[in-house]
């Protein structure tokens, strides 16, 4: 995929998705007639209910979710809603679905696990990268380059990667936090965001202030000669309005969610990072399901994480490019071989990491061959293949 200088200058959603990635093409758009895809006649009750029989008749189970965000956070809040409701319609309202926002049940990033394991909540975002202690292998999924977004579905071939590869390679560290597995959602790779000046050359990245979170993230930025700065979610908007940080780095999505439109004047498409987006549950809480809602539990699990993936992560960041190029942010591709200094500068960022867990007598090299390339297979599949392969019944990963 050629990476010749270009500003974008037209307001298409065709040419904002391509925006994300630096391509154009419309003929293969996997975004083109979207609102036809499962994953939105799912969510919006279109699609036929083709899980177990519910013959639970007890009183209702409520799930407890347990959020970060908002609930008037961008397309992702109405993701949570709908899902929540297809949860209820489907089980003739013996799961329900509740959402606890703004961390008011439990710090969600943080104190996740914690509050996950102890019972607070039933569900919540667990991420490996905020809460390092204790992983290894599953951090690399961090590293640069794992995912692209050429193709504009790189959080859900990656999370979908992730998923296939959690029994193998991130099961045992992941229950050791005495929680287990819910969905895997993977952000698409981070984009450059300044406000002063763009972003052309690597020397325009040295001494500046890099948001970075997380060990990965924090080499990544020091490899390109940046100063890494961590935020938390509440400092994004304040921390880059007073220049805390110079440069934001931030998924596309990000760019509504974050309010980043609003501040940014460049967006550099550098393709950094991505970040997993993990999400964990209560042992407890689906060992005592009755056996049918345990079923239908499983696969609802995996379609909410294909929401968020699909319909927030991939495609929702085209039209948060849209707004961005609308009110007026420059858009700006990389030219070949500055791209190439990029890349050349991240390369040993993944060759340490690898040696570092090698070292450790940990299958680095071959979990990061293996995710790669069954990103490479998810990427020949549409989006709707990829619903009917998450929606698979007796999904196996929590026990």
């Amino acid at each position: 995929m050629p990476h010749a200088a270009s500003v974008l200058t037209v307001l298409g959603l065709a040419a904002a998705l391509g925006a994300i990635g630096g391509a154009t093409a419309a003929a293969d758009d996997p975004h083109k007639n979207f609102e036809n895809n499962k994953i939105y006649q799912w969510m919006d009750g279109r699609l036929p209910y083709d899980g177990p029989k519910i013959t639970y008749d007890g009183p209702p189970i409520t799930v407890k979710f347990s959020t970060f965000l908002g609930a008037g956070s961008a397309v992702i809040a109405d993701n949570f809603v709908a899902a929540g409701k297809r949860m209820e319609a489907d089980t003739g309202g013996k799961m329900k679905f509740r959402i606890f926002w703004g961390n008011t049940l439990h710090d969600s990033q943080r104190g996740a696990f914690e509050g996950v394991a102890g019972g607070v909540s039933d569900l919540s975002h667990c991420y490996s990268w905020i809460n390092p202690g204790g992983f290894d292998l599953q951090l690399g999924i961090q590293l640069p380059g794992m995912v692209d977004n050429w193709d504009r579905k790189g959080a859900t071939t990656g999370a979908v990667a992730m998923t296939n590869l959690y029994p193998k390679y991130f099961k045992a560290k992941y229950e050791a936090h005495k929680v287990l597995f819910g969905a895997f959602t993977m952000t698409p790779p981070q984009q450059a965001l300044t406000k002063d000046r763009p972003i052309h050359k690597l020397e325009d990245v040295a001494g500046r202030k890099m948001l970075a979170s997380g060990d990965i993230a924090t080499a990544t930025a020091r490899a390109l000669g940046a100063l890494p700065v961590p935020l938390t979610v509440a400092e994004y908007y304040s921390g880059f309005q007073t220049g805390v940080v110079d440069i934001f780095a931030i998924h596309d999505a990000g760019l509504v969610l974050f309010r980043m439109v609003d501040l940014a004047k460049f967006r550099t498409i550098t393709n950094l990072w991505a970040n997993p987006i993990e999400f964990c549950q209560n042992k407890e809480f689906y060992t005592k399901l009755p056996a049918d809602l345990r079923e239908y539990w499983r696969v609802w699990l995996q379609r909410w994480g294909h929401a968020t993936n699909e319909v927030y992560f991939d495609r929702s960041a085209g039209t948060a490019v849209q707004r961005a190029v609308a009110t007026g942010m420059t858009m700006h591709v990389l030219a070949d071989a500055e791209k190439a200094r990029f890349d050349a500068k991240l390369k040993p960022v993944v060759d340490e990491w690898v040696a570092g867990m090698e070292a450790k007598g940990l299958p680095a090299r071959q979990m990061v061959q293996d995710f790669r390339a069954r990103v490479t297979e998810l990427r020949a599949m549409t989006y709707d293949q990829i619903f009917d392969l998450v929606s698979k019944p007796g999904i196996a990963l929590f026990e």
